[in-house]
């Protein structure tokens, strides 16, 4: 079925209503400016949804590692082998009993009408719907979600949105009034999660942090902080305190950042002295080193230059002897003898005479 257009000429309840009047299985993609989401179809009713960074494997991925308090690493790993299978993933973890198959149904099916009822805020741009022969990898729980109940929870929400994004902003900052609130440990944050926030609200927290890495939907955190407001549990501060808040908080961070470049290059130079020093030392114990070997070089070949003269006088002293001739006197030219040069000889006469 080929089925695409705009959102100004049809708006998004009758597409849906067309789809499942078709009990067609596929999935509805909605482009808005820059953003993009889609719904996902089996037979006419929802199944999955997706709207920019909010999908049901990340929610699902924060509330183990949140409120189940299982390691991160090794939720990523599950998470990453069943990537773009959300029916595997959600069959795994109730084998793993992290979460009961009511849990994991419950929660699938809340995150996934969130998602979808926040599409409806889109009035412009544009949609395009892709059969597909099977979306079963793509159901987490195996849910099914009528698309009468989906339209009628989204049009209630219309409004209700509009005045919760009046009263709060991203930036908004919230602190506690005093005013007590039941904190048993028992209750699902999911259904309601007011303790939940009760306990991250501390005057220095604004929503767009609340959002971040959140298990719970962009609705149901601004409809809890809305209903806390009505509740007097707590209270937005001023802009102007706001701003306070938001410029001491940037300056920390700054404070904080300047403290983590510093260390490491300090211990940088350190390291780069102390290599420089170890390399000068070296190269001073070279020089002293090399020269005392050339020293004790010198002297040895002098030695040894010093016992072959001594030998050679010796040979001449007993060659002289053997043949009865007279040595040398000084200023006199030697005889000739293989192995006695005229400086031998010459020192042999200075020595004879001495003697």
């Amino acid at each position: 079925m080929v089925l695409s257009g705009t959102l100004r000429e049809f708006i998004l309840a009758d597409v849906m209503q067309l789809l499942t009047q078709q009990k067609i299985t596929g999935k509805l993609i909605l482009v808005n400016g820059s953003s993009e989401g889609h719904i996902v179809f089996k037979n006419g009713t929802v199944v999955s949804a997706v709207r920019e960074q909010e999908q049901f494997s990340t929610k699902l991925f924060n509330f183990l590692t949140e409120m189940r308090q299982q390691p991160k690493n090794k939720v990523r790993e599950v998470f990453s082998s069943y990537e773009g299978n959300l029916a595997g993933l959600t069959s795994f973890i109730e084998k793993k009993e992290l979460l009961s198959h009511d849990e994991l149904e419950n929660y699938a099916v809340n995150v996934t009408i969130d998602i979808t009822c926040s599409l409806f805020l889109w009035n412009r741009g544009n949609y395009r719907f892709d059969s597909m022969p099977s979306v079963d990898h793509l159901i987490p729980a195996g849910i099914e979600i009528p698309v009468e109940n989906v339209v009628m929870e989204a049009m209630r929400r219309i409004d209700e949105w509009h005045r919760m994004r009046e009263a709060i902003t991203e930036e908004t900052i919230f602190t506690l009034t005093g005013k007590s609130i039941d904190l048993e440990t028992d209750r699902d944050p999911i259904s309601d999660p007011s303790p939940y926030f009760y306990h991250r609200i501390d005057g220095t927290t604004d929503t767009k942090k609340l959002l971040a890495d959140s298990f719970l939907t962009e609705y149901k955190i601004y409809e809890t902080l809305y209903q806390m407001m009505q509740d007097d549990l707590i209270h937005p501060l001023s802009d102007t305190i706001t701003r306070s808040i938001r410029a001491a908080i940037l300056k920390k961070e700054q404070s904080k950042s300047v403290a983590t470049v510093f260390p490491p290059i300090i211990a940088i130079s350190v390291s780069l002295g102390i290599i420089l020093l170890i390399l000068l030392l070296a190269f001073f114990l070279r020089g002293v080193l090399f020269s005392k070997l050339s020293e004790e070089s010198s002297l040895l070949r002098n030695e040894i230059t010093r016992q072959q003269a001594v030998g050679h006088l010796h040979e001449a002293e007993l060659f002289y002897r053997s043949t009865s001739i007279t040595p040398p006197y000084p200023g006199e030219q030697p005889p000739v003898f293989f192995s006695v040069t005229g400086k031998e000889a010459k020192y042999f006469s200075q020595k004879r005479d001495l003697d």
